[in-house]
């Protein structure tokens, strides 16, 4: 579809295809096929743990996006925009150092997950060195912030 000149379709050629190609290759793999049944034991069961799920996302997103409500109901738009790119930096930043550290501390615990005391150390060991790396971080774009 790029070749063809398409333009922007190609990304959601390249999506659809890449799920299709995605979907052949399990229904090769799995003999287990979906099929339309219901039941209402597994409803109930779903349903009940399902239904707190979604209460708790709900809560969640309302609770992260009020903020930017707030903001918005009373400065306007341009000042959400800049309050938007703010906190992506924040969450790159974040993610930059949490996802490295997760990757190291992770396994590590996993390995200690029995030993309590030594996972409560290993945990404000952890957070002693992220707020090494952290803090200055976040001093350092508060520094160059106009």
């Amino acid at each position: 579809m790029a070749f063809a000149g398409m333009g922007v379709w190609a990304l959601g050629g390249q999506g659809l295809v890449s799920q299709a190609v995605g979907v052949v290759n399990l229904w090769a793999i799995v003999a287990w096929r979906p099929r339309l049944a219901f039941s209402r034991r597994h409803f109930a069961d779903l349903f009940g743990f399902g239904f707190n799920v979604l209460a708790t996302n709900l809560l969640r997103i309302l609770g992260g996006q009020a903020d930017r409500l707030l903001l918005g109901f009373y400065f306007g738009a341009t000042e959400v925009g800049y309050y938007s790119v703010a906190q992506r930096l924040v969450s790159i930043i974040t993610d930059f150092v949490a996802g490295s550290t997760e990757r190291a501390v992770v396994p590590l615990f996993s390995r200690i997950q029995e030993d309590r005391e030594r996972v409560a150390r290993g945990l404000i060991t952890a957070q002693r060195l992220l707020s090494l790396t952290v803090i200055p971080a976040f001093v350092g774009l508060a520094a160059i912030a106009p």
